[in-house]
């Protein structure tokens, strides 16, 4: 039958045999016949033996699911000679093939198959796949049909225009690397289920949901839970749904900037948890849809989301849902600064404050401190003008902030309030001291200054010494003046001496 390497003798397998040497499967029609129809899959006894599979002209199968389930070894499979027109399920056909590469699915071209569940699932080498020649009108579940293909980078999905497909739970979980996926002609109007259907495809940066004509989503929970690349989703398609589980939707989505969820109704979801944890750059939210009364669970609704700059809420939204004191919040700090909310007509709520049931839009903002703004010098001196206050502050008057100022000119008490406008909201108020300036000084007129002796010129006139004499008294510094010419004031001392008259020497 087989050694450790192949089963070189010909398996049974409906009108069909079977065989493996050197690690190839082989299927073809029994006994020369041009064509016959497979049964069951004897060679998954022989696992870690296949690493490529064939299948010869002739060969029609009407069943492929769980064809090669857990061939781990198995690296090619080309079913584009297989006859799969009449293939009814193709659930479980590669589940667990984590070595496959490349496969070739011509054969199933114009099927109509009614299982797609689990159809890759686990295919963590496989980098392309097309089905784009299978009818998936007839699909009713997708569940895991891509789970964690995580090379797969691109993939041409079936005709799915219109889907029976109820479930889609975990489709693409983990396909890590897929940064292209076209549903912009898919739709699936009795799809329920949409559980972590893009969960974790970090490379994705675009979804366009709007075709999918689903009403009766009822579990959406991590539907785009770790897909950190995603820029822009459209859900539109989605208008009309009402999820019971909406739990981590956007978690870990750190690259989208808006997202508008108008089209859902979330009045029968009993837990909100984690909404939109971890969105670094989350910008703008239109909640404005959601009635919150039922909600019993927030945890962490908005969670390290310090970028939010703007917030629609409806006349549903209570951040209480059910109870009677508050689920979550919005972000209230952003790194070591407090964040305040300004509604449209201008007050600056904190984020615990935020009244209930009011359709208003919020804008968030820095509320304005001393380790923002304050002034270096708090006393000034009176000169008949203005203040022009020293600030110690990294913002820009005009962009950030206003100022105002009371009594910034006359001797006393002054004031100054800056407000927030921009990126900063709140106020903050210093007061400052003008004080009475030193009186001006002005310089003396009629002084004259000599050097060494001079003749007086008359005998009224007095010389004043300004200094010490030089040795043996030859060298003064005089000062000459007439009587009533010379008026002192300051802290220069004069020592004046009478010459009576008398030449200096």
């Amino acid at each position: 039958m087989a050694n450790e390497q192949q089963v070189a003798a010909w398996q049974a397998s409906g009108t069909c045999e079977w065989r493996i040497v050197d690690g190839r499967l082989e299927v073809r029609p029994a006994g020369g016949r041009a064509t016959g129809t497979l049964g069951d899959f004897g060679w998954l006894r022989y696992k870690p033996l296949i690493k490529s599979a064939v299948f010869l002209p002739g060969v029609k199968a009407t069943a492929c699911e769980g064809m090669f389930q857990d061939c781990d070894q198995l690296t090619v499979a080309d079913l584009s000679r297989l006859d799969g027109s009449s293939v009814t399920s193709l659930a479980d056909m590669f589940d667990g093939c984590s070595s496959l590469t490349s496969v070739d699915l011509d054969g199933l071209s114009g099927s109509s198959p009614g299982e797609a569940a689990n159809m890759f699932f686990g295919c963590s080498s496989l980098v392309s796949v097309d089905l784009s020649d299978i009818n998936g009108s007839n699909i009713n579940s997708l569940e895991g049909m891509f789970n964690s293909c995580s090379e797969l980078v691109s993939v041409a999905l079936p005709d799915l225009s219109d889907s029976m497909a109820t479930s889609a739970q975990a489709m693409f979980f983990n396909c890590a690397k897929l940064a292209d996926l076209d549903l912009a002609d898919v739709r699936m109007p009795l799809l329920s289920n949409m559980e972590n259907m893009f969960g974790g495809c970090k490379s994705l940066t675009r979804l366009d949901l709007s075709a999918l004509g689903a009403t009766n989503v009822t579990d959406m929970d991590s539907v785009f839970s770790g897909c950190s690349g995603l820029e822009r989703v459209d859900l539109s398609g989605l208008a009309g749904s009402s999820p019971k589980e909406m739990n981590c939707l956007f978690m870990g989505c750190s690259s989208i900037e808006e997202i508008d969820l108008t089209a859902l109704d979330v009045f029968r979801a009993k837990t909100l948890n984690y909404l939109f944890y971890n969105c670094g750059k989350l910008r703008r939210l239109d909640l404005t849809s959601f009635d919150t009364s039922g909600v019993i669970q927030m945890e962490g609704m908005f969670g390290n989301g310090a970028s939010l700059k703007e917030v629609r809420l409806g006349h549903g939204f209570s951040f209480c849902g059910a109870k009677q004191e508050p689920l979550c919040q919005l972000p209230s700090s952003a790194g070591t600064h407090t964040l305040g909310w300004r509604n449209s007509s201008g007050r600056v709520y904190a984020a615990s404050e935020i009244p209930a049931n009011q359709a208003e839009t919020y804008r968030s903002g820095i509320v304005l401190d001393a380790d923002l703004i304050c002034l270096f010098s708090r006393y000034y001196v009176y000169d008949g003008s203005p203040v022009n206050l020293i600030l110690t502050t990294g913002l820009n008057e005009g962009v950030d902030y206003t100022a105002s100022y009371a009594n910034n000119v006359e001797v006393g008490t002054g004031s100054v309030t800056f407000e927030g406008i921009g990126d900063y909201v709140g106020s903050l108020t210093f007061d400052f001291d003008i004080s009475q300036g030193v009186p001006q000084v002005g310089a003396p007129e009629g002084i004259v200054a000599s050097w060494g002796a001079e003749a007086l010129g008359s005998s009224a006139s007095r010389w004043l010494d300004l200094g010490q004499s030089g040795p043996g008294g030859d060298f003064l510094h005089r000062l000459r003046r007439r009587p009533g010419d010379l008026h002192t004031r300051g802290h220069a001392q004069l020592r004046e001496r009478c010459q009576g008259g008398e030449s200096a020497d």
